[in-house]
C-alpha cells in the first residue's frame, strides 16, 4: 500500500470516487489555496484536504474523502491526520489564528476525526449542508504561546 500526497489539483476533483459538485472556478480557488492537498493510495486519489482562506488570520478547513464501500483503511486515516495536523501548524507559522470546519451532526467518524485534529465543537446548525443535514460548527485555534490549539 503505496500513499502519496501531492500538490491539488482541479482534475482530482473529478477522479474521486464520490461525486464532488464543484463548479471549474470553485475547484480552482481551492487548488490555488497554498495549504492544500491530494492523496492518492496506490495511484488512485481517495482524499482531497485544505485550508481556504477567509480572511486574515481565519481560514475554513475542508476534507473529501472516498468514503464508498468499507472506506479507507485505518492506516490511511492516521497518515492523513498526521498530515493535516502538520498542514495545520503550517498555518499557524503563515499566521492563521483560527480555522473552521462543519462535520455532518450524523458522522461519528467525522466528528472523531475533527475532533482528533483538535477542533473544538461550537456550534449546531440545523438543514446545514447541501442535503439538508445538521451539521456541528468546529474550531481549530492557534496557541497564542506558539502550541497547537
Amino acid at each position: 500500500m503505496k500513499l502519496e500526497i501531492l500538490a491539488l489539483r482541479a482534475e482530482h476533483f473529478e477522479q474521486l470516487p464520490t461525486p464532488v459538485f464543484l463548479s471549474p472556478p470553485a475547484a480552482e480557488t481551492l487548488c490555488d489555496a497554498e495549504l492544500s492537498g491530494v492523496a492518492k493510495l496506490d495511484g488512485r486519489v481517495v482524499a482531497a484536504a485544505g485550508i481556504f482562506p477567509e480572511w486574515q488570520g481565519r481560514g475554513r478547513a475542508w476534507i473529501l474523502a472516498d468514503m464508498g464501500g468499507d472506506g479507507l483503511p485505518l492506516r490511511v486515516w492516521v497518515l492523513l491526520r498526521r498530515e493535516i495536523r502538520a498542514t495545520l501548524k503550517r498555518a499557524e507559522a503563515c499566521g492563521y489564528r483560527r480555522i473552521d470546519a462543519t462535520v455532518d451532526a450524523s458522522f461519528a467518524g467525522g466528528i472523531a476525526f475533527a475532533e482528533s485534529l483538535g477542533f473544538v465543537v461550537e456550534g449546531y446548525a440545523e438543514q446545514y449542508g447541501p442535503d439538508g443535514r445538521d451539521h456541528l460548527f468546529y474550531a481549530w485555534l492557534a496557541d497564542p504561546k506558539g502550541g497547537q490549539g
